[in-house]
């Protein structure tokens, strides 16, 4: 009933989470690098973190949204990620499918650095 072909695209799954888990790292690294107290950090850390959960679809549906909003929802890596990860899992879909998505996360990847 609920078939799930997950070890069919582990290695898309893998290389998924390491490039999304690469983006979120290099973020909260670029913000130790750049703010030398503590508290400051821990307080922007928490500040990003919680702008990257209000600007997904996890509070408000993307269709209830506003442009600009939708367009900062659809910006989101953690939104990418989520859009990549449900087509690889639930619908089996491989690279050459989801290449857009992916090169955007490269994209994002690319600008932590």
């Amino acid at each position: 009933m609920f078939e799930l072909n997950v070890f069919n695209n582990l290695p898309y799954l893998l290389f998924i989470s390491l490039l999304v888990s690469s983006i979120f790292v290099l973020i909260g690294m670029a913000l130790g690098y750049l703010i030398r107290s503590r508290h400051v950090l821990i307080l922007l850390a928490t500040f990003t973190i919680l702008f990257f959960i209000i600007f997904s679809d996890l509070l408000f549906p993307l269709q209830l949204t506003g442009v600009f909003v939708k367009l900062l929802t659809n910006l989101n890596p953690f939104v990418i990620a989520d859009k990549l990860l449900f087509n690889v899992m639930i619908f089996s879909e491989n690279i050459k499918y989801s290449f857009l998505y992916t090169l955007l996360l490269s994209f994002f990847l690319i600008l932590s650095f």
